[in-house]
């Protein structure tokens, strides 16, 4: 870029490249980026892609490209010469992508072929490229580079480009291996992602960097460090999940050397390791990560070596795992059972783990079976499936897929009316598989029997069961006939029904070699043989209802025997899993004994609070019904565990606790229920503190926060309320008494929090509501039954706002940061009440719903504001100036985020899962994030990319234009006095220029705009501002601008608002004026009158020149506007929406 400084006649003594004229704001062109993305074949986009890579690699390979000019061949061979010259000769021609396609075609040429030769000498430009680039060091002049504006593909001058010692780089300071590695690829051309950096490549960079840097032995062990680690450049790195799914069974993994199990928590895989050699150990979690949606099923290979998952929603996926290399995945399916289908209820591996079946979910089912162990023909072209079926129409939801294991061509599914089996061959057709749905109505003795549970194979047999939830079991077994062929159609045939529970149902079926273990709701787990005779009894287990039952991957048992045998005792060693989330490990001992021990004890409801203790690595966690549960996050252990009861008229009773906090100290916790009540308790051992216990909400308490001194508390409810509390210091009881309550906002409660100003210890409380109004209170002067309000302010009188936190302080301001549902963050004056900055939030997923301030680590490190939206976690490097490049976001909990919590010293954050019920402990790495902001932070090219189109795109040309035209006029458009083009543009022509772009501010907009600019360097200089350049221009259109436009829905809700509901309604011009000239910034009514007159495209009738000028004196637009207008009509007449254009923005004007 041009510096700012420079005057506008610098910048026009270069011509443009725009059809022959001169620039206004002339751009190098090497900081140009086009944008573009014509609608034009597949070809023409191909050719597009492949001119793009040469002329990027042009400057360090362009000996092979003029070689291939002239026709030589290449020196690998490969395709013949002449492909390849006419190829480059239409990269040097000056003609359109679409015009040298024709013109091939014309001299009778075939197109794929020169295109595919194309393709093959540019990755072999790329290879050579990162041969060349990785054995320049990088003190030779002229090796290729990022450009300053962080761009590849430009060659820097011919001098050393090195760091400033005064900014060391961030892999040496932290001495990340990811980082190192991140820097060396940072050194060299651009890597394509379809044509990643290859090991062997990474490993030669790897010496060298070992070589210069005197690191002996480590290029190998960050080569390690960097493959094994999957999150080895994410700014959030999952640490531990605290929580299991239950609704998913879990997977007993252990065998003779080591205890584990397979589970899932949110989106993440987890084996959870408890015992190594027989021995206890620290239990020890392997992360699964690649998921992006709510992990819906599991499963796991014969010997426990591969793992899978599927997920659920409109882009749902399935993954493969390999335990034994570092848990990578090393099979990806994406939407394997059609783009149709919604997710994944169910998957298996075939006995054979050659196979992998998954079942999808939705109206309409889906049966695929792929041969995953076989490699990609192609890492772009996705796997095709052995078998493609689709269930019959009419069918409730089948779920629980399984393969036989004395067959694995045959499958089996259920639903709680139906049972299917199915028969496939890999030989065959996708869709040829057969069919066979035994009727369950005639069942003898038992009519009906009830929706089906569960349903099993039993190994080395031809039997099936199912239970029921009357408590049945049916025992299925392959039909005997004396015909040679018998259509599988009929394949099964009922053998018996046996009532194995009295009252209850049957809730978990498994089966281990020839034993049949039934789990059900009573907590009883009954085992029988092949031909349902019972084996043993385990009763009153006293854990609830079983869900799951999981034998290991080695069976673990001794001889069977019967009652009815003098045969040696049944013992056997499995997990179970319950409807509390309990998983235990039950070891039979020999008649009808058994021992159970409790491997982990997690929340079964949802989990809606948490708190981080201030000074201690402590971790309480609330959940509904009561229960809290105290982690030691550091070693992974339960502290304290208690279920919170109250007592009342009708007995004692269990309240969801939504809310949690600790105070400064550490020694109080503050816990809130959704009855409004809020109790103290004490950190250490979870004992109700002596007059802790207030009931002043209405409402659900959503909110909770203590004062930096810890000598005030406030709580916060869904109905408006805000509660402030004072600890009585000095006083023995009670530790803390009410001091008053307002209600302060129309809607719940969305934040609340205590700021103090910087270089100030003064308490303020500041709250945000629904309704979009920050509240401060007066603390000093509510002692009585109210708390006293100091100002209310609307924040934003166009939007919703949802969040605020305090910003860290700058030189004599202090600032609230506010986030609104147009994603927007507004800088508010704490003293002054003033709109200071609008900037774009970041663009992930939903709005910003929570901030807060990242401790520093040490002093040096730069401010980061930690955010989350509704299913995930974000960083943002401050300052604010809407840089989408200081934004970065990973998705935590699809399900939902219900809470965040930042530990004292910021080097982790908690997030709570809602109906997840879990917890996630996530590392945090702003360094990431700041290694990627290297060579952005000053740059104008991330806002040019915003706008459409780019630097070569209308938009900007037009800015340009109007910028030179409002000088002009600022000088005086009848002026004979000599031109004086600058960079530089009045302050009060700022709006004309944003209106001329299409973006009509309002008068409050327009003066938080004036205001922003104005009062920018105040602070600093003590000096208003009234010129802009170019790139403050910029950035304020960038930033203030709607994202997209005004909708057409926003102009319905309008006209909704004033009880024009339907499209419909009719609308006369005297109720639209009557609504312009009394609701929100008032307009005229000659203005008003005008501006209808225009948008309805009422003119005086066409004359000559002398009677045009006496026409429009008379002419009055009242007198002819339509007497009345639908709602309809307004918008595709005045307004213009059209459903190819639905939105008024730049590309509609």
């Amino acid at each position: 870029m041009i510096p700012a400084a420079q005057p506008m006649s610098a910048m026009r003594q270069t011509p443009s490249r725009r059809s022959g004229r001169g620039s206004n704001l002339h751009i190098p062109h090497a900081a140009k980026t086009s944008l573009k993305q014509p609608d034009l074949t597949h070809h023409t986009a191909k050719l597009q892609h492949l001119r793009k890579e040469v002329h990027r690699l042009s400057s360090v390979m362009a000996p092979h490209i003029d070689a291939a000019r002239q026709g030589q061949p290449p020196p690998d061979g490969g395709h013949h010469p002449h492909l390849l010259k006419e190829f480059v000769a239409m990269i040097d021609t000056s003609h359109t992508d679409e015009q040298a396609l024709q013109h091939l075609l014309a001299r009778g040429f075939d197109i794929a072929p020169i295109l595919e030769a194309g393709a093959d000498f540019v990755e072999k430009l790329h290879r050579g490229s990162l041969q060349i680039a990785h054995r320049v060091s990088t003190t030779v002049p002229g090796s290729p580079r990022v450009n300053e504006e962080g761009r590849p593909g430009r060659v820097v001058k011919e001098e050393t480009k090195t760091p400033s010692p005064e900014v060391p780089r961030y892999a040496a300071l932290h001495e990340d291996p990811a980082l190192i590695a991140k820097q060396l690829l940072e050194d060299f051309p651009c890597f394509d992602p379809l044509h990643p950096v290859t090991p062997e490549t990474l490993r030669e960079m790897l010496g060298e960097y070992e070589r210069d840097h005197q690191m002996d032995g480590k290029a190998e062990e960050i080569l390690k460090e960097f493959n094994a680690s999957k999150s080895m450049l994410l700014f959030l790195k999952l640490q531990w999940t605290f929580g299991i799914n239950r609704h998913v069974p879990f997977i007993n993994l252990t065998t003779p050397s080591q205890r584990s199990i397979f589970y899932s928590n949110g989106h993440t895989g987890v084996v959870y390791t408890y015992e190594q050699n027989g021995e206890a150990v620290d239990p020890t979690e392997i992360l699964l990560e690649g998921l992006n949606q709510h992990i819906t099923c599991i499963a796991t290979t014969k010997n426990g070596r591969w793992l899978a998952a599927g997920d659920t929603g409109p882009d749902y996926a399935a993954i493969v795992w390999d335990l034994q290399q570092n848990a990578s995945p090393i099979k990806i399916f994406s939407t394997p059972c059609g783009k149709d289908a919604y997710g994944i209820a169910s998957m298996c591996f075939a006995p054979s783990m050659r196979y992998l079946a998954m079942l999808s979910t939705g109206s309409r089912q889906v049966l695929a079976i792929y041969e995953w162990l076989v490699p990609s023909q192609s890492a772009m072209v996705p796997d095709e499936p052995l078998v493609f079926y689709e269930l019959p129409n009419g069918e409730t939801l089948q779920t629980h897929l399984s393969f036989n294991p004395s067959d694995q061509e045959m499958l089996m599914t259920c639903s709680k009316d139906r049972l299917i089996l199915y028969h496939w061959h890999p030989t065959k057709s996708k869709s040829a598989v057969r069919v066979c749905m035994p009727d369950l109505g005639k069942i003898p003795g038992y009519h009906p029997i009830g929706d089906i549970t569960r349903a099993v194979f039993v190994p080395h047999t031809t039997h099936i069961i199912i239970g029921t939830v009357k408590g049945l079991l049916v025992l299925f077994r392959q039909r005997v006939t004396h015909r040679k062929i018998l259509p599988f159609e009929q394949y099964v045939e009922v053998v018996k029904a046996y009532a194995a529970v009295e009252r209850g149902a049957v809730t978990s079926l498994a089966c281990s070699e020839t034993i049949v273990a039934v789990g059900d709701s009573n907590g009883t787990i009954r085992f029988y043989d092949s031909n349902l005779l019972i084996l043993y009894t385990c009763e009153a287990i006293g854990l609830g209802q079983i869900d799951t039952i999981s034998f290991p991957m080695i069976p673990i048992h001794k001889e069977v025997s019967t009652k009815f045998d003098n045969k040696p005792t049944f013992i056997t060693d499995f997990l179970i899993g319950t409807s509390t989330n309990c998983v235990a490990n039950i070891t039979t001992t020999g008649n009808d004994q058994f021992t159970s021990r409790i491997i982990r004890e997690e929340p079964a409801n949802a989990v809606l609070s948490c708190a981080v203790h201030p000074n201690a690595a402590r971790l309480t966690i609330g959940c509904s019904e009561g229960y809290l549960t105290c982690w030691d996050y550091k070693h992974k252990k339960v502290v304290v565990r208690r279920r919170i009861q109250r007592t009342g008229c009708s007995g004692v009773m269990y309240h969801d606790i939504t809310a949690l906090e600790h105070d400064p100290t550490g020694v109080y916790l503050a816990c809130g229920f959704s009855t409004g009540e809020m109790r103290i308790v004490k950190s250490l051992d979870m004992v109700d503190e002596e007059g802790g216990s207030f009931c002043n909400s209405i409402g659900k308490v959503m909110f909770i926060s203590f004062s930096y001194d810890g000598l005030f508390l406030a709580t916060g409810d869904d109905t408006g309320v805000v509660c402030l509390y004072r600890n009585n210091t000095g006083e023995w009881s009670p530790a803390w008494r009410y001091s008053g309550c307002q209600r302060a906002h129309i809607g719940a409660v969305l934040a609340l929090s205590f700021v103090r100003e910087h270089g100030c210890d003064k308490e303020r409380l500041f709250s945000l509501g629904v309704d979009s109004c920050l509240v401060e209170y007066d603390l000093d002067a509510s002692h009585g039954v109210d708390l006293l309000i100091l100002y209310r302010e609307h924040t934003d009188p166009e939007a919703e706002t949802f969040a605020f936190s305090y910003y860290p302080p700058a030189p004599n301001e202090s600032f609230l940061v506010t986030s609104n549902n147009k994603y927007k963050l507004k800088l508010w004056n704490i003293a002054t009440k003033m709109c200071r900055k609008t900037v774009n939030g970041p663009l992930f997923g939903s709005p910003i719903m929570g901030m807060t301030v990242l401790p520093a680590r040490s002093d040096d490190q730069p401010p980061y504001v930690l955010w989350r939206n509704a299913d995930s976690l974000g960083l943002m490097a401050l300052p604010l100036d809407g840089n989408p490049y200081r934004y970065c976001s990973r998705r935590v909990h699809p399900l939902g985020v219900t809470c965040m919590k930042v530990t004292s010293n910021g080097c982790f954050v908690f997030t709570a899962g809602g109906l997840e019920a879990g917890v996630h402990m996530w590392s945090i790495h702003p360094e990431v994030l700041e290694a990627s902001l290297e060579g952005k932070k000053t740059s104008l090219m991330p806002f040019f990319d915003l706008l459409e189109g780019g630097l070569d795109g209308k938009l900007y040309r037009d800015m340009e234009e109007c910028f030179c035209y409002l000088q002009l006029k600022a000088q005086g458009m009848e002026t004979r006095e000599t031109r004086r083009v600058t960079d530089r543009l009045p302050l009060v022509e700022l709006s004309n220029l944003f209106c001329y772009l299409s973006y009509y501010p309002s008068e409050l907009e327009q003066k938080n705009i004036i205001n922003e600019i104005k009062y920018s360097q105040f602070a600093a200089t003590g000096s208003l501002v009234d010129e802009v350049d170019v790139g403050t221009v910029l950035k304020t259109f960038v930033n203030h601008r709607p994202l997209w436009g005004v909708q057409c829905p926003d102009v319905i809700k309008a006209f909704a608002r004033f009880g024009f509901e339907e499209l419909r309604t009719t609308v006369r011009p005297a109720q639209l004026l009557q609504i312009l000239k009394g609701g929100g910034e008032r307009m005229a009514e000659d203005d008003a009158i005008k501006a209808l007159g225009i948008l309805l495209n009422l003119r005086p009738p066409l004359g000559d020149w002398e009677t045009v000028g006496a026409e429009r004196d008379y002419y009055r637009p009242r007198a002819h506007m339509p007497r009345e207008l639908t709602v309809q009509q307004i918008i595709d007449e005045v307004f213009v929406f059209t459903k190819q254009n639905c939105f008024i923005g730049p590309d509609n004007r």
